[in-house]
């Protein structure tokens, strides 16, 4: 099991993978985490639920109300969780949006675009850029003889970003670019020792999957026959936020059961 001692921010922590990545750094005996999502009820039942399974004993766990899509609410996420933790090691940039309707390319309104990509896009280049003010910002630190380390941010992306789907425009085009916007800030702060990544999941068991597509055989469409769980999203993510991935950067990783390979 990977362990940890710094501290998280994840956004859209209040279900889903956002929810089971919180959880995952808090066994993982992350020092203090974050959480940030619209909806403040389902961030307190997260806190509460962080607080039981967390293993460092000095474990804080801190709320905050935030709208991706707003930039001075972003502001206020990256500030509250800096003066609350001290630094932010993890960034995790999950929250998401599905397609509002899937409409043909020939059809596709300003408003289903940005309905889906105030969030999956502009919601990603807000956060990103924000943890990467403080993070540069902050003392480099070593870990187990590893050098150089300054903060990790890992957005989430999907398989969607390397192909294309039917009457999906917005969340494909949205996906694509996270892994862009990943990669090139990666390559802009290597040299300030901060690692960023996307995660690209496949189909996996929330509730955005069954909003998007109801009726698809997921199962059937991977090669081990199932849909992912949120748990095994948030252990790769947790992994390339960690030091154990100090090689990894610009990187964008499938995670999908096979569902991409045939």
């Amino acid at each position: 099991m990977i362990r940890l001692a710094g501290n998280a921010l994840i956004t859209g922590a209040g279900l889903g993978i956002g929810r089971a990545t919180t959880l995952a750094y808090a066994k993982a005996g992350a020092a203090g985490i974050a959480i940030a999502d619209v909806n403040i009820e389902r961030l307190k039942a997260v806190a509460a639920e962080a607080k039981k399974i967390a293993t460092n004993k000095s474990f804080e766990v801190v709320p905050v109300h935030t709208d991706v899509t707003n930039e001075e609410s972003v502001r206020n996420m990256v500030e509250t969780t800096v003066k609350s933790l001290g630094r932010i090691d993890y960034a995790c940039n999950i929250a998401g949006m599905a397609v509002q309707k899937n409409t043909l390319a020939c059809n596709v309104t300003k408003e289903e675009w940005d309905f889906t990509n105030n969030v999956n896009v502009n919601g990603v280049l807000f956060c990103q850029r924000e943890e990467l003010k403080a993070m540069m910002k902050q003392d480099l630190e070593s870990w187990e003889g590893r050098d150089g380390f300054r903060g990790s941010i890992v957005n989430m992306s999907s398989v969607a970003g390397f192909f294309a789907a039917h009457s999906a425009i917005t969340y494909i085009a949205g996906k694509h670019a996270v892994i862009g916007m990943s990669r090139t800030a990666a390559l802009d702060h290597a040299p300030d020792g901060i690692r960023v990544n996307s995660v690209c999941p496949g189909p996996v068991g929330t509730e955005m999957l069954t909003r998007m597509s109801p009726t698809a055989d997921f199962p059937g469409s991977t090669m081990q026959k199932r849909i992912g769980t949120p748990e095994e999203i948030a252990d790769v993510v947790v992994f390339l936020g960690s030091p154990m991935a100090s090689y990894v950067t610009g990187a964008s990783w499938i995670v999908d059961g096979g569902y991409c390979a045939f």
